[in-house]
């Protein structure tokens, strides 16, 4: 389905998880974007971001508001959010021994060796490393960035070198945060627009605002 000029998936669970299979078999790049509402929002009124989103690979439905939005004019999307497809590709890559790099900001409430502890615990034959300026992620890999939208996506777009590349936003932080406790995805991805607090309604209540509103 088209929004704003944005082609998103409407592929299956199994679908994609087989298109990544594919692209690490074949040893090709593959950039994911889990596409929520303000990714579309933003897209609108800034033309950089907007080719960043059209030149990914996949465009995988995130936010319930777009779903819920495609229903209204008599669409049905697929929606597979990024906290459900993230420990799919750390599992992928545990399994299969494939390297995990981290693209980490500066800026993040936790340390690499901090998320890093926090993985192996999940997944202890996880083979995780520290994406360091000028080194080229291998055909066969996992990038995974938590600098935000939409700084994430301009840099695994412009990362040289291969692998299956996806930005986590807070993603990591939520695995040692105070609020790694609450286990369902939905309230991760509310903790996360709230900017990290646990306990702001008014900033929740404004995120759950804008899963809805698209303007004209």
């Amino acid at each position: 389905m088209n929004f704003f000029g944005i082609q998103l998936e409407n592929r299956s669970r199994a679908e994609i998880l087989t298109r990544v299979e594919q692209a690490l078999s074949r040893g090709e790049k593959l950039r994911i974007m889990t596409v929520n509402p303000e990714f579309l929002l933003e897209a609108r009124r800034n033309a950089r971001f907007r080719e960043s989103l059209k030149n990914a690979d996949l465009r995988i439905v995130d936010g319930f508001g777009i779903v819920a939005v495609a229903k209204v004019l008599g669409e049905k999307l697929t929606r597979f959010p990024g906290a459900d497809l993230l420990p799919l590709l750390l599992q992928k890559a545990e399994v299969k021994n494939i390297p995990v790099y981290l693209a980490m900001s500066s800026e993040g409430l936790s340390s690499f060796e901090a998320v890093r502890e926090a993985l192996l615990k999940k997944y202890p034959n996880l083979s995780i490393f520290s994406l360091t300026t000028g080194f080229l992620p291998p055909e066969k890999s996992f990038v995974l960035s938590n600098y935000g939208a939409p700084l994430q996506e301009y840099f695994l777009d412009q990362l040289p070198g291969g692998g299956v590349r996806m930005g986590v936003g807070g993603s990591f932080d939520y695995l040692t945060a105070p609020c790694r406790g609450l286990q369902r995805s939905y309230v991760h991805w509310v903790w996360s627009g709230s900017g990290g607090s646990c306990s702001s309604p008014s900033a929740s209540s404004a995120f759950g605002m804008r899963l809805f509103c698209f303007p004209s």
